[in-house]
């Protein structure tokens, strides 16, 4: 794991507890460099080989993480770099990303994450981003499926 994101997963510990659940909804936070929050829950994520997808409830607009560079450290598929956009209607907008880490568990066991205290539950994603505008994204949450929300790749 890198150094980026052994900081990035340092950071979470120290705002989380060690051990993450599989909740049955994800949570997706977004934090402005002006101090706004806006906060989702009942996201739904889903993974396919290239992409993880996070779909709120409430909206139109999708967060999609292109994987890249992926490695498996055990169970646990560890991503340190990606590209992300925001999908609306359709219409993607690419979002600076400055330092990423994305963790997914596709297994249906906890999994405690190589070189660190966390243990993730079953089937879950982990993401934290920092973009270059200073905006944090940071998502939790089980995933819910397979194939992209309108059923893709």
């Amino acid at each position: 794991m890198n150094v980026i994101a052994k900081s990035l997963l340092s950071a979470l510990l120290i705002s989380t507890c060690t051990s993450l659940p599989a909740l049955a909804d994800g949570e997706l936070t977004i934090e402005f460099e002006n101090g706004d929050v806006d906060s989702y829950e009942d996201v739904q994520i889903f993974h396919t080989p290239e992409m993880v997808y996070f779909k709120p409830e409430d909206g139109n607009t999708t967060l999609e993480i292109t994987k890249n560079e992926c490695q498996n450290e055990d169970e646990i598929i560890f991503c340190p770099q990606a590209q992300a956009g925001l999908n609306t209607n359709g219409v993607i907008e690419e979002i600076e990303v400055a330092q990423i880490a994305l963790l997914i568990n596709p297994s249906n066991d906890r999994q405690r994450v190589k070189g660190s205290k966390l243990t993730m539950g079953a089937n879950t994603v982990l993401l934290e981003v920092a973009t270059s505008q200073g905006t944090f994204i940071t998502s939790l949450g089980k995933i819910d499926g397979t194939t992209s929300p309108e059923g893709g790749k």
